[in-house]
């Protein structure tokens, strides 16, 4: 079943990775689904870029916060590209935590 689940959650992954509920099954077939499956979700979610537009969320930060503690995530560019867009992070609501959180501010 964890396969469909993936195949499922990749159809729509945007909509899910900013999902109030099914975020958190993002984060969970991070850790669950088969090595194929993650290595999809991590290509797809894994950049900067992606990263930065999940932090933006408040239930994409969630997925952010896992995927940056994935080792086939380049989190120091991750990190990098979040510091050079602090201010658009932390004007959020959520925004400001997250960058605790991940290290980027104290």
């Amino acid at each position: 079943h964890k396969h469909l689940i993936a195949k499922m959650l990749t159809s729509e992954l945007w909509t899910h990775a900013t999902h109030k509920n099914s975020s958190y099954l993002i984060e969970k077939a991070l850790c669950y689904c088969s090595q194929q499956d993650q290595e999809v979700l991590v290509g797809k979610l894994g950049h900067p870029e992606a990263l930065l537009d999940l932090a933006l969320n408040q239930y994409g930060s969630f997925v952010a916060r896992s995927l940056l503690q994935d080792s086939r995530v380049d989190a120091e560019a991750a990190l990098g590209h979040l510091q050079v867009h602090q201010a658009d992070v932390e004007a959020t609501k959520h925004g400001h935590r997250f960058l605790v959180d991940v290290g980027v501010v104290s």
